[in-house]
């Protein structure tokens, strides 16, 4: 629940807390921004289809591992202001790699909790998603108006490691977890 909870908030947190930070904190004209915006959520959308398309090809830990990693960097480049061409890769890089996340893990659920427990636990997943998407942008722009515009990208990039370390944290305790004996 922890992870839906923080992807709900970094997914739209990047779409709505970007525009702000580029607009208001590095004087970017809106026009562009709302190009970069556009460019995020094309990438999202487009790395639904890929995903979608080959998601057989791919066990869920390599894509979610890989996935992660790659949005890590990925904010990274955003928290870092390098330049208009590493915020914009930053952003596309972004898009794709939330694209499977949420139906990827959704669609482990029942092997997690069991098919008679599976549409409860997704319910939940679905429902802290949404307290995500509510609170942690919300939280974003309460520490960026008391600190500082710049906080946003440290923020995102926390948001996005500590998806990473709970989705570590997952793996461990299915591993610790007593397996079945073979009748």
């Amino acid at each position: 629940l922890l992870f839906f909870f923080l992807y709900g908030g970094a997914e739209v947190g990047v779409a709505q807390l970007t525009p702000i930070l580029f607009v208001d904190g590095r004087d970017i004209a809106k026009s562009t921004v709302s190009i970069w915006v556009f460019i995020f959520l094309a990438s999202f959308t487009g790395g639904r289809m890929i995903f979608g398309t080959f998601a057989n090809r791919f066990t869920t830990i390599s894509l979610m591992r890989s996935t992660l990693a790659i949005a890590s960097v990925s904010s990274f480049l955003l928290w870092l202001d390098i330049g208009a061409i590493f915020t914009i890769i930053g952003l596309i890089l972004l898009g794709v790699s939330f694209a499977p996340m949420f139906a990827a893990l959704i669609s482990e659920t029942a092997q997690r909790v069991s098919k008679r427990h599976a549409p409860n636990a997704i319910g939940f997943q679905i429902g802290f998603a949404g307290v995500g998407i509510a609170a942690l942008p919300g939280l974003a722009g309460i520490l960026a108006e008391n600190i500082d515009l710049e906080i946003i990208g440290p923020f995102l990039t926390a948001n996005i490691t500590l998806m990473f370390a709970v989705y570590e944290i997952i793996l461990w305790r299915e591993r610790q977890a007593p397996q079945p004996v073979p009748v």
